[in-house]
């Protein structure tokens, strides 16, 4: 898993996050499907992409104080599954 990072949005702005997986990645391998989880569920993704090297998608929403785990499950050309969380709180600003 790659370490977990954190930001803050506000419940009105739609915020698009991208993990680099280049670095994690063999020589000659590439990503060949990605997956978007929130939890808790309250949080609204969409327009998730990616590309060989990267995984995107957009938050938006959620309620004012509650902090949510955006998951990424990751599986690789040669394989692998691989799953990397970003912890993002919604708060007003």
């Amino acid at each position: 898993m790659i370490d977990p990072f954190a930001d803050t949005k506000s419940p009105v702005e739609s915020v698009v996050y991208a993990i680099d997986y280049s670095a994690q990645l063999p020589s000659g391998v590439t990503i060949s499907s990605s997956k978007w989880i929130s939890r808790p569920s309250s949080l609204t993704l969409s327009q998730s992409a990616y590309t060989t090297l990267e995984s995107k998608v957009m938050a938006s929403g959620g309620t004012h104080g509650t902090t949510y785990k955006l998951i990424n499950q990751v599986g690789f050309s040669d394989g692998q599954v691989r799953e990397s969380v970003i912890e993002l709180t919604v708060a007003e600003k």
